[in-house]
């Protein structure tokens, strides 16, 4: 894939690892809702349902950190094509 091409893709990349990590957000504020567990299946909690929400908590806020990692690296990706792109064009 050609520079133009990436550097057309990326900003979409990162709306979409920024809308998941919101819905990541959003639903931490769900679990702590005390309703929270009429939404879930018993069979996941039922033996330990505070065990069972601090690891839920824990498993989302650990991909909200990879989403975050993988914008980082979009964006300096974004950065290092740019570059790439101004010097084949200061060869010209």
């Amino acid at each position: 894939m050609g520079i133009a091409a990436r550097l057309a893709i990326i900003p979409q990349e990162i709306l979409n690892i920024e809308n998941e990590k919101l819905e990541l957000e959003q639903s931490l504020d769900l679990i702590r809702e005390p309703m929270f567990l009429s939404f879930v299946d018993p069979v996941v909690w039922k033996h330990n349902p505070v065990v069972w929400i601090e690891n839920h908590i824990l498993d989302v806020r650990n991909k909200i950190r990879i989403l975050e990692m993988r914008k980082r690296a979009l964006l300096s990706e974004q950065q290092s094509l740019i570059v790439k792109a101004a010097l084949r064009g200061d060869r010209r």
